[in-house]
């Protein structure tokens, strides 16, 4: 009878080696799972586990912010929760700071670092890009958790942040309870105070946009 610890070694090393050889693109989803696995599950076939990984997160594990909601699937346990969440957050981390080491001057750098930077935040989460002369980053601030603010609250939170890191442009950017991509009434009435309150100071605001799980909105289109 043949050795099926030795089919799954060499199942591993062929998965590993095709990786190599051809990178990512020649792998499915469930199979780029299936190898994150390895390093977390010694023994054994991490391919149902992958599976059940996706089928328990159709809209993808990027979305899912906590390492007990990936256990809900089927062969994940705590170490491969916390093996998927890290992986993910240092991937992230690591475009957010490719895509800041240049001057943010155009709209695909914004709105790409943007929904980078919104993908493990909560609901109801308002923040500000502080950006130099030049367009680049300086920090990342936060105006609001989960809580309805005030316009007046975000424009001291916003204008003592910004004086106190010498910047002189503002992107603020937030998230809707319910995911929707339409601005409110009063994203756009904050939108221009915000914009009139920083112009009195010297500053300015530079955008303001929506973010959701799949798109990045400027509130300013929908107000001109």
């Amino acid at each position: 009878m043949k050795d099926t610890s030795d089919i799954h070694k060499n199942h591993r090393k062929r998965m590993r080696e095709k990786y190599e050889k051809h990178g990512a693109d020649f792998f499915e989803t469930h199979q780029l799972f299936e190898m994150l696995m390895f390093h977390s599950m010694r023994q054994g076939d991490t391919n149902p586990a992958a599976h059940s990984l996706l089928n328990a997160h159709p809209k993808g594990a990027a979305n899912v912010t906590s390492s007990k909601e990936l256990c809900d699937a089927e062969g994940i346990g705590e170490v491969s929760a916390n093996l998927l969440r890290i992986s993910q957050d240092t991937s992230i981390r690591i475009l957010c700071d490719t895509l800041a080491s240049e001057p943010m001057e155009d709209e695909f750098t914004l709105r790409m670092f943007l929904w980078l930077y919104f993908r493990n935040k909560p609901a109801g989460y308002a923040a500000a890009l502080l950006l130099d002369s030049k367009d680049r980053l300086i920090d990342c601030v936060l105006l609001a958790k989960g809580r309805t603010v005030r316009a007046e609250n975000y424009s001291d939170v916003l204008l003592f942040e910004m004086e106190k890191a010498d910047a002189k442009k503002a992107v603020i950017c937030h998230n809707h309870i319910n995911n929707d991509p339409r601005p409110s009434l009063d994203d756009k009435a904050l939108t221009l105070y915000l914009k009139r309150k920083l112009l009195e100071k010297g500053f300015e605001l530079r955008e303001h946009y929506l973010v959701t799980d799949t798109r990045c909105v400027s509130v300013f289109e929908n107000i001109r």
